[in-house]
């Protein structure tokens, strides 16, 4: 059976299963909301170069903007969606830290012993020497 007969890839499903699709659509349903928190100034220009994949040169002149402008609307877009995703994650990981999952948690760690201190050398003058074998 060779790549050039077909019957192998008929019986394939590449349908995705219910998970995957439940999974996709709240994923998009998250992305929706974290960029509905951006200006939309620069939700515009960070949809149009990321998803869209429209050069920034070109998306400057459409918008009459600076190049300079439109990169630096980008940045920004980019920094608060990066903010956006930060502010949800403890806001997801304290609704999964209910009582109901409190088993999984592991248990705290003792706390750390303070590393032992070493004592400061005695100054040369205090040191104890050999005394000196006398010469006859």
């Amino acid at each position: 059976m060779g790549l050039a007969d077909e019957a192998c890839f008929e019986s394939a499903d590449v349908a995705p299963s219910s998970e995957q699709r439940i999974v996709t659509n709240q994923r998009i349903a998250i992305a929706i909301r974290l960029l509905a928190t951006i200006a939309p100034e620069r939700r515009a220009i960070l949809i149009m170069t990321d998803m869209v994949e429209i050069p920034v040169r070109e998306i400057a002149r459409s918008l009459g903007l600076n190049e300079s402008t439109a990169s630096s609307r980008l940045r920004l877009a980019r920094e608060d969606y990066r903010a956006a995703v930060k502010r949800l994650r403890p806001e997801r990981s304290s609704a999964r830290s209910g009582p109901a999952c409190s088993c999984y948690r592991s248990s705290p760690s003792p706390p750390r012993a303070p590393p032992p201190r070493r004592l400061p050398s005695a100054p040369p003058s205090s040191r104890r020497t050999r005394p000196r074998p006398r010469s006859a």
